[in-house]
């Protein structure tokens, strides 16, 4: 089963670190909340396999993650 992870900018952050820390194989993150939970040491780009920037629309991240 592939578990995914959406977190964006406006949501409570607590809840989307809460869901993070169940683990996740895709993670769906806009650039700023994505940043952010780097900065706090939540998200780690290590193990990143994959990542996907969507061009056209600037306001969304795909990483995946093995």
């Amino acid at each position: 089963m592939v578990r995914s992870c959406v977190v964006y900018g406006g949501a409570d952050i607590g809840f989307q670190t809460r869901d993070l820390e169940k683990g996740t194989h895709v993670l769906v993150a806009t650039p700023g909340r994505l940043n952010d939970l780097i900065q706090r040491g939540r998200v780690g780009l290590a193990n990143v396999r994959y990542d996907l920037f969507n061009s056209f629309v600037l306001h969304y991240k795909f990483v995946f993650f093995s």
